[in-house]
């Protein structure tokens, strides 16, 4: 009998089971279709590592700093900066090289602020005004001196050039003290001199998403009572899971912890500079006018928690309902007099209460950036910053349905003014923003309950918004890529494109997908796309996955890390070419696409220690960094679903298979093909025969007797690959039963 081709079509479907999926593939791990042809997936190389260790003796706060975030741009001078946002700080990547530019808080301390207790094996530290810090931050020191109890405060001062050399703060005993870890004290002492400093970090976000508030039920910065609106949850960003969203304005970077105060870091002064609030910087600034800014003295010191507030004159302040910045702290005020403010509320916009000489500046704040923002971008057609999800312009409390932006090529203004074009709106459908993307000529903005595009006209009115689609919304902030000429995004039960009008995706994987999601940590779903390929890829949080390798003793380690903290650890691509689906074990938090250099950048966690940016298909290279669940080689299969092979009571037999394929690579190796038979839909199937191939393979010599096959290839070892072009198999009748 001649040759028979049994060659599955393209793509991946597992809408039931294997019967459902004859004559089609049915599983796969680490391939993809291109070109109408299954090949082992691309392999990946680590770019750069993230320093997260810290010196003696602190406790190393990297155990789950899992990346969040990746953002690729590059300056007008051609450098490139690569942004990664954690759980624990933002980096810059200069080039390859990473600094921390975190933005920190200038705790205030007085003299000999150290203390120990014989016994106890950690120091406390003493502040003069309440700090803010929670157990796990992090808090950056220098300027200690002396030994008290056998211990040598000076191993706590940060090295000047090691931008990540940190400490993690143990314990919060109360709103004036925290520990440190140390060796055991010998005695009851306190010490450290005069001249210490303690800078802390932005909190540490959670590793994990907080249920029974969700992302539009708090006030996203403790504002009301420190209580989460709608809820009697004290839930805001800084113990939420952390994400963050940032976008270049020219040559500086935007930078939003995900409910959080939107900062700015300015290139011009260097990956040594850290990341500031933008509303503290708005005030020195260009381009706001120093003319439209008021300005006087203070009459007088100010203290901490005073409520009145003397100055020199209050001649070109707004006269009730205002803001005023002195030093780095903003401050609300009711009403005036010709030499005071009255009515004040210290600290606003997530600035810190402080204590002021007289004769200190005091300016009217004119900045108003938002003090809260669900998300940050700039639009590049205009050169607006723009907020998503924040404060509406002189009002305290988060709206997470308004939208803010500043004027045209300024990112310090967000007051609207006759004179320039900051403005904001609300939308009408759903009760949060859930995330937006830059598109070719809009701006696309996903509600929890309807997409939303927003276009810049100019004029008055500045941006129109359009209702695309009422009842659907997007799974999580940064299920969204463009690719191609659309835009392509993940829901809550299926997947979109967007060039117009939405349209649904077919896709024969489904029903899979979201049966195997964690929907308790979907706001971790991310998209990447990789136009090498034609591909977008989905990462997603897999149940079976994390439950089958969660606290494994012998699974590699860095999938246990993941696991463990219910990240992504499959991943879905879909060909928009080709229309196909695949799915993948892999175990990534983060993602990017280098346009230029033609790959995907990926983060991950590794050896729950470090944090490693890798190049995805930079290559066939695939290095020991990701291997498989085991640590072993970087493995691959493609499995078919059932193949008829006979109707009916007949039986046929299989007496050989001819495999068109090409295997190549640094270190060519061999492809195992496996093929079984059964006899019924739910009979699992019986192996039958397990054949290598290699490149000179001309067809490999079967025994198998049944009503169907089932066949499959895997490949192993790193730095090879393999294609498989088509199937025939030597088929004929056997009998009936």
């Amino acid at each position: 009998m001649a040759y028979t081709d049994i060659t599955p079509p393209p793509g991946l479907n597992k809408i039931g089971s294997r019967y459902t999926a004859r004559n089609q593939w049915f599983n796969a791990n680490l391939v993809r279709f291109f070109n109408g042809v299954p090949e082992k997936l691309g392999g990946w190389t680590s770019w750069v590592s993230l320093p997260t260790t810290s010196s003696s003796p602190s406790v190393n706060p990297s155990s789950t700093n899992n990346i969040r975030s990746i953002f690729l741009y590059r300056a007008n001078n051609n450098t490139r900066y690569t942004g990664v946002g954690t759980r624990s700080n933002y980096n810059i990547i200069e080039g390859t090289l990473p600094s921390d530019i975190t933005p920190v808080t200038a705790l205030v301390l007085g003299n000999n602020p150290v203390a120990c207790v014989s016994g106890n094996s950690f120091i406390t530290f003493t502040c003069t005004d309440p700090h803010g810090l929670q157990s796990g931050d992090l808090v950056r020191i220098s300027g200690l001196t002396g030994t008290i109890g056998g211990i040598d405060l000076t191993t706590y001062n940060a090295v000047a050039s090691d931008t990540y050399d940190v400490r993690e703060v143990q314990s919060v005993p109360n709103t004036t003290t925290f520990t440190l870890s140390s060796s055991t004290a010998s005695a009851t002492a306190s010490g450290g001199g005069a001249s210490v400093v303690v800078s802390a970090y932005l909190s540490v976000g959670s590793n994990s998403f907080l249920q029974g508030t969700g992302w539009g039920a708090s006030d996203w910065g403790g504002l009301i009572n420190n209580t989460a609106w709608g809820s009697t949850s004290s839930l805001d960003y800084k113990n939420q899971l952390r994400l963050w969203s940032e976008d270049n304005f020219g040559d500086d970077l935007l930078i939003n912890p995900r409910g959080g105060p939107i900062y700015y870091w300015k290139k011009s002064d260097g990956t040594g500079e850290r990341a500031k609030l933008i509303s503290t910087q708005s005030q020195t600034l260009f381009p706001i006018s120093q003319t439209e800014i008021g300005s006087t003295t203070l009459n007088g010191a100010l203290t901490r928690v005073a409520t009145t507030i003397n100055v020199a004159s209050t001649d070109g302040f707004y006269k009730q309902n205002g803001y005023i910045i002195v030093g780095d702290e903003v401050i609300s005020y009711v009403n005036t007099t010709a030499t005071s403010f009255t009515g004040c509320i210290r600290s606003k916009n997530n600035t810190i209460s402080k204590a002021h000489s007289t004769g200190a500046s005091v300016q009217q704040y004119q900045s108003n950036v938002p003090f809260f923002s669900l998300q940050v971008l700039t639009s590049d057609q205009d050169g607006h910053c723009i907020s998503f999800g924040c404060n509406p312009y002189y009002q305290d409390d988060i709206n997470p349905m308004h939208i803010r932006w500043s004027d045209s090529e300024n990112a310090m203004d967000w007051t609207p003014r006759a004179t320039n074009s900051a403005g904001g709106v609300d939308l009408s459908s759903g009760s949060e923003i859930v995330g937006a993307l830059s598109g070719r000529s809009e701006i696309l903005i996903w509600t929890d309950k309807a997409m939303y595009s927003m276009k810049f006209i100019g004029g008055d009115l500045v941006f129109q918004f359009d209702e695309i689609q009422d009842g659907i919304t997007m799974i999580s902030p940064r299920a969204a890529s463009n690719a191609g000429a659309s835009t392509y995004f993940m829901g809550e039960r299926g997947f979109y494109k967007y060039s117009g009008a939405v349209e649904p995706l077919q896709c024969p994987v489904e029903n899979y997908i979201f049966d195997d999601l964690d929907v308790s940590e979907q706001q971790k779903v991310f998209s990447v796309a990789n136009p090498r390929y034609n591909e977008v890829w989905w990462f997603y949080p897999s149940n079976e996955m994390n439950t089958l390798y969660a606290g494994s003793g012998t699974a590699n380690s860095d999938l246990v890390s993941s696991a463990n903290s219910s990240d992504p650890t499959r991943c879905v691509i879909y060909n928009y070419v080709e229309n196909t689906w695949t799915l993948n074990n892999m175990w990534r938090s983060a993602g990017a696409t280098a346009y230029e250099e033609d790959y995907m950048l990926l983060g991950q966690q590794f050896n729950s220690i470090n944090s490693f940016l890798v190049r995805q298909d930079d290559g066939d290279r695939a290095n020991s960094l990701s291997a498989d669940a085991t640590g072993n080689d970087f493995s691959s299969f493609i499995e078919s679903g059932s193949i008829p092979i006979a109707d009916g009571d007949q039986f046929i037999a299989i007496k050989s298979l001819i495999h068109d394929m090409e295997i190549g690579g640094k270190n060519e190796s061999d492809v195992t093909a496996k093929l079984s038979v059964s006899n019924f839909p739910s009979e699992s199937p019986t192996s039958s025969s397990t054949n290598t191939v290699t490149n000179t393979t001309t067809k490999t010599d079967v025994r198998a007797r049944g009503r169907s096959a089932v066949l499959r290839y895997e490949h192993k070892n790193q730095d090879s690959f393999f294609k498989l072009y088509g199937i025939r198999a030597d088929i004929y009748p056997d009998g009936r039963r």
